[in-house]
C-alpha cells in the first residue's frame, strides 16, 4: 500500500525507529543508500516545516510558501524512496518487512 503525502508524520516516526534495525542487518549497498537518503530527507523535511512556520510568523509569506512547497516536494520524494526500500526489503531472503 503506497503512502500518501499526508501520512508521513506517523510514517516518519515509525521509519526512524526502524532505521537502526534495518542498518544493522546485512543489506546491499543500494538499499543502504536509499535508507540514508530517506533519513536525510526526513531531517530536511522537518527543518523545512519549522522554517516555513518561522518565516510566516515573521511576515515573510513568500519565503514561507517557498519552504512549504519545497517540503511538499521532499515528501513526495520520500514516498517514492520508501516504495523502493519496500521493494528491496520484500526481495531479501529472508524478507525484512518494510514499515507499514
Amino acid at each position: 500500500m503506497p503512502y500518501e503525502v499526508d501520512d508521513l508524520s506517523g510514517l516518519e516516526a515509525s521509519l526512524l525507529e526502524r532505521v537502526s534495525e534495518i542498518r544493522a542487518a546485512p543489506a546491499p549497498i543500494t538499499l543502504q543508500a536509499l535508507i540514508e537518503i530517506v533519513h536525510y530527507k526526513l531531517e530536511i523535511n522537518a527543518r523545512l516545516r519549522i522554517v516555513a512556520y518561522e518565516a510566516r510568523s515573521a511576515g515573510y509569506a513568500e519565503d514561507a510558501d517557498l519552504f512549504s512547497a519545497t517540503a511538499k516536494s521532499e515528501q513526495e520524494q520520500i514516498v517514492e524512496l520508501l516504495a523502493a526500500i519496500r521493494r528491496h526489503l520484500n526481495g531479501m531472503d529472508p524478507p525484512l518487512h518494510a514499515v507499514n
